[in-house]
């Protein structure tokens, strides 16, 4: 059953570029996925590390 709610919020009837919602999400995926992986390349980035809740404070932090 499809509500308003899934109609209003569908990619697709929003899209002008592509017709096919599945089509839109998966423009979305690679495209944020390139821009992702092209920031972690560009930026310097921590990733992985533990974070202590008790200090706040990176435990591996160098």
């Amino acid at each position: 059953m499809t509500t308003d709610a899934d109609y209003q919020y569908s990619p697709a009837r929003w899209s002008r570029r592509y017709s096919d919602a599945d089509k839109v999400i998966k423009s979305f995926i690679e495209t944020t996925t390139k821009a992702t992986e092209s920031a972690r390349t560009a930026l310097p980035c921590l990733l992985n590390w533990a974070v202590d809740t008790t200090t706040r404070s990176f435990s591996n932090h160098v």
